[in-house]
């Protein structure tokens, strides 16, 4: 069956699927954009617009119309793939955006001691300030860590050919959001 698009939706429209779809327990996935968040709601074919035939997905897409202010359109397909499409570039560009955040705010590394569970790797966490760091070190292993080294220390020990240590397994980079 062929799309049924629905363009220049208003917020409050949106507003209203989504609750709708929320009191109907639908499935859904946001993905928040600067001005807007963007939507897909699965198994709708207990929703019609428009005098629309209801489809499987319903996919809630922000379109350019000025630099103040997007346009919602809303798009009605049975199509899997089109949908997988949307998803993975939203995921993607949230991956980018994180990966940007990270380049931009400071990393603090932490050890553990020896005879601590996690002894032998250190966990990298990127965080506006060296207290935010260590507060999300403190949620995730509480007193079970050793030392915390800001990222231009940590670099400086790891390149030093006379350290009497060998540098820690990395295990996965945190980010830190205040």
């Amino acid at each position: 069956m062929k799309d049924h698009k629905i363009t220049n939706v208003s917020w409050d429209d949106v507003v209203k699927l989504i609750e709708m779809a929320s009191g109907m327990q639908l499935d859904m996935e946001c993905f928040e954009g600067v001005l807007v968040d963007e939507y897909v709601i699965y198994d709708t074919k207990r929703i019609s617009m428009n005098d629309a035939k209801p489809r499987e997905y319903i996919i809630v897409q922000s379109t350019y119309r000025n630099e103040w202010s997007p346009g919602l359109d809303i798009i009605m397909t049975d199509n899997l793939e089109q949908v997988e499409r949307f998803v993975a570039s939203r995921r993607a560009a949230e991956e980018e955006q994180e990966m940007q955040v990270e380049q931009r705010l400071p990393c603090f590394y932490f050890t553990f001691g020896q005879g601590q569970t996690l002894s032998g790797h250190c966990q990298p966490i990127y965080a506006t300030d060296e207290i935010s760091a260590r507060s999300k070190m403190n949620e995730l292993y509480g007193n079970q860590w050793a030392f915390c080294y800001p990222e231009e220390r940590w670099l400086h020990y790891k390149e030093n050919p006379l350290r009497a240590w060998t540098m820690e397994t990395e295990l996965e980079a945190i980010t830190v959001r205040n």
